[in-house]
């Protein structure tokens, strides 16, 4: 038995792995005490991307034969891949990736084997959400009519410096007792000023100086599939600060909120300009606690 390898039965592999293939470390930005490590489950290496002009030998379904200009793609689905940074107090942070630490194995140099990322663990921000759901409407075709008022907070004001629907879109999901509500057909608010979609009122309009205003008459009509808006035809976005407020209107399936959740997620994205990720980074979320049926007969479903 080869002391360099082992068999990884982390969740994906089932087979032998190079060992100490690299390892993850997790530090205060800008500090070189280490708060938190990991490690990746060793490597099984195969030509899986090549340059164009190299031609690679088949794997053959053996581990690590990796071919000069070849390198190999790891899904991060595989097990054992990561972090645990459950228990990192909120504040900005430093990952550091070293591929082969020990210099296990021999190279020209070892000066590309690093890499470094900063990013950042947030504070819990004060959200909510208030969201109805009625009955069947067989106007259309058994859809439920859905209103939906929320108001997510983000880390600071800074995290929404690009906030901008008419050229980034928003995106939401809302799920219930682990089954997606919106987002069934991807509840995604594409951007484009009204008179960009199939009818001439699809599309967003800025009504106050932080409010903008969305409306898909597209959604509502079976003939025209040009915006995929997850049911939604009417919505819009306020910025107050470092707060979100999001009002919607949908019809979504009646399957998907069959019974009485107890618990929920609601999910908001502002991709923010190209190239720019802090608007993804902190206080999008929402949990939902408290749904019960309430109004005439009891047919509406009320989460807050």
């Amino acid at each position: 038995m080869n002391p360099l390898f082992e068999c990884s039965l982390a969740g994906g592999h089932n087979h032998a792995h190079l060992k100490n293939f690299s390892d993850y470390s997790v530090t205060t930005r800008g500090e070189d005490a280490v708060v938190v490590r990991g490690h990746k489950e060793g490597f099984c290496l195969v030509n899986s991307l090549c340059k164009p002009d190299v031609v690679a030998p088949p794997n053959s379904g053996l581990c690590n034969v990796l071919s000069a200009g070849c390198a190999d793609f790891y899904g991060s689905g595989l097990g054992c891949q990561y972090v645990d940074i459950t228990d990192v107090k909120p504040g900005d942070y430093t990952l550091r990736v070293e591929l082969n630490p020990l210099r296990t194995i021999s190279e020209v140099n070892y000066l590309n084997n690093v890499q470094v990322v900063d990013f950042q663990v947030c504070k819990s921000q004060p959200s909510t959400a208030d969201i109805t759901i009625g009955v069947g409407d067989q106007r259309y075709q058994g859809k439920r009519p859905l209103t939906l008022r929320a108001t997510v907070g983000f880390a600071s004001e800074r995290e929404l410096r690009s906030f901008d629907p008419l050229k980034d879109g928003v995106a939401f999901t809302l799920n219930l007792e682990g089954r997606e509500v919106l987002g069934l057909s991807g509840a995604s608010l594409p951007p484009g000023k009204v008179g960009k979609g199939c009818y001439p009122t699809d599309g967003w309009s800025k009504s106050a100086r932080n409010r903008w205003e969305f409306r898909s008459d597209s959604g509502l009509d079976q003939n025209c599939s040009f915006m995929s808006t997850g049911g939604v035809y009417a919505a819009s976005v306020e910025k107050r600060g470092n707060k979100l407020y999001l009002s919607a209107r949908a019809r979504v399936e009646a399957t998907s909120v069959a019974r009485i959740p107890q618990s929920g997620r609601l999910t908001l994205t502002v991709p923010g300009v190209i190239g720019d990720s802090s608007n993804d980074t902190c206080g999008k979320s929402v949990i939902l606690k408290g749904c019960r049926r309430g109004g005439p007969g009891k047919s509406i479903l009320v989460c807050r």
